[in-house]
């Protein structure tokens, strides 16, 4: 029995010798299992912000496509504009031109109403001079009946 002891505390000894040296075998695998898990963790939640830059993405490219859309509806109202532009430039021409030849329409108006003005002024003044020497005949004319 003591023999059955002593092989025993023996034994017991060299287990606790045995952990004593596995103790930082032990530390280190606590270590690595806590590292695991915090790779397993840190995989997660880059798994998590891929995920979500991809659904980013998706919508970045939706968004795009859509404003490549609106930026064509965008280039043709410009084109529309500028041909509507062109054409109120034209139409400005042409008025800027309708009104020059109204100017001087205007102004040949004013000129022949003078000329016809003075023409009608100097016809009175000759009409009042035929009018008076016909005055004068009719009066002369009369006398001359009294003395015949």
């Amino acid at each position: 029995l003591q023999r059955v002891e002593q092989s025993f505390s023996a034994l017991r000894g060299d287990v606790s010798e045995q952990l004593r040296s596995l103790e930082p075998v032990l530390q280190k695998d606590g270590r690595l299992c806590r590292l695991e898990r915090d790779l397993a963790a840190a995989k997660a939640a880059a798994l998590s912000k891929a995920d979500l830059a991809a659904d980013r993405l998706v919508r970045v490219e939706h968004d795009g496509e859509g404003l490549r859309a609106e930026l064509a509806e965008l280039r043709i109202s410009v084109e529309d504009l500028l041909q509507k532009g062109e054409k109120l430039n034209s139409l400005e021409l042409d008025m800027t031109s309708s009104r020059r030849e109204l100017a001087e329409q205007q102004q040949r108006v004013e000129e022949e109403r003078r000329r016809t003005d003075h023409e009608l002024t100097a016809l009175k003044a000759e009409s009042n001079e035929q009018r008076r020497g016909l005055e004068e005949l009719l009066q002369t004319g009369g006398r001359l009946t009294r003395v015949e």
